[in-house]
């Protein structure tokens, strides 16, 4: 005998039914992933050279650097396809105004910024978040390079701090240890410059140079008398085997034909004279630019026990500027920029 029920099962459709929670990410370390694998250390130590020398940089640029390149090879590989890790970095130094991610060390013109190489990225911020479209293996290889920037004219020397210390976390739950952490030894380097002068300057803050009373036919006539004039400028910062390059122009905007020539003071008012500029050459009779680009040899003059010293002789002459002569006052300004490094 047998006993038949019919069962309907009756709907509107298909349903599907997802049974949802939070899956806690966990990693584990693969040991024996690759032959050249190996357990991860907990640290990281970035040893960095008694000395360092700086070469040559554009200011923003790279004056030096150090890396510490992590030996061998290691990988883990994680539960889900969340973040893997987490990197902080934290540092004491005070941020560089104007820079990003660069940091004061103590020595004029040098900041730090902090390199970490997380698998195949660079990064700079002070806390990154990696993220793998894979479960693993992935590597745990994080490399640090610290790059010593340019972020002023003036570059001096010495002792440069570096202190930095990093953090390389897996999820919670991970297998130990769940974090690496980086360092550095000693936490500053001696930074040495042979390229950069520390700074240049004149021990004379202003020039007079007395022009006397010209006729104007003499002016018209380009035979004025020429009033000549000197100056040393002290170099401080280093010592170079060889003298190196100092340069110098005229700031602000020159007047007469080619613009290479000195316009008077209060030029067009009354009591000025018109038709009249001053023309300022250096010891070779080359007229004193007015464009950074054009700046013209200062002359080496000799080694003193504190700075490298240079000496600028010139002369300036009253000269036709074009348009009438005509008499009066004709006094003038001239600013002078030195360029160095």
């Amino acid at each position: 005998m047998k006993l038949i029920k019919r069962i309907i099962f009756c709907g509107f459709g298909l349903a599907s039914v997802f049974f949802s929670g939070h899956a806690l990410a966990t990693c584990k370390w693969l040991y024996g992933h690759t032959p050249w694998s190996r357990p991860p250390d907990e640290s990281l130590t970035i040893y960095l050279p008694t000395t360092l020398t700086m070469k040559r940089a554009a200011v923003g640029g790279v004056l030096a650097e150090v890396s510490e390149t992590r030996s061998g090879e290691e990988f883990f590989s994680c539960t889900s396809y969340q973040e893997y890790s987490t990197l902080k970095r934290v540092t004491s130094l005070k941020a560089v105004e104007g820079f990003s991610n660069v940091y004061e060390t103590g020595v004029e013109g040098v900041g730090v910024r902090f390199a970490f190489f997380v698998g195949n990225t660079v990064t700079y911020a002070a806390e990154y978040k990696q993220y793998y479209s894979s479960v693993g293996p992935v590597s745990a290889v994080v490399n640090m390079r610290i790059e010593f920037i340019r972020t002023g004219m003036q570059v001096g020397s010495g002792k440069a701090n570096v202190n930095v210390s990093a953090t390389l976390s897996l999820p919670a739950g991970s297998s130990a240890p769940a974090t690496l952490k980086y360092g550095v030894n000693g936490n500053s380097v001696e930074l040495i410059n042979e390229i950069y002068f520390s700074s240049c300057e004149s021990q004379t803050k202003t020039l007079n140079v007395p022009m006397g009373k010209v006729a104007v036919s003499e002016v018209r006539s380009g035979v004025a008398r020429k009033s000549a004039f000197s100056f040393d400028v002290f170099c401080r910062g280093i010592k170079p085997s060889k003298p190196l390059p100092l340069k110098i122009y005229l700031e602000g905007t020159g007047v007469g034909p080619n613009k290479d020539l000195l316009e008077l003071s209060n030029a067009g008012q009354a009591g000025v004279a018109t038709g009249v500029a001053i023309a300022v050459t250096n010891g070779n009779g080359v007229k004193m630019p007015f464009d950074k680009t054009k700046a013209v040899d200062v002359g080496w003059q000799r080694s003193d026990p504190a700075a490298e010293v240079y000496r600028f002789s010139g002369s300036a002459q009253y000269v036709s500027a074009g348009g009438t002569v005509k008499p009066g006052a004709a006094n003038a300004v001239a600013t002078y920029v030195f360029e160095y490094n």
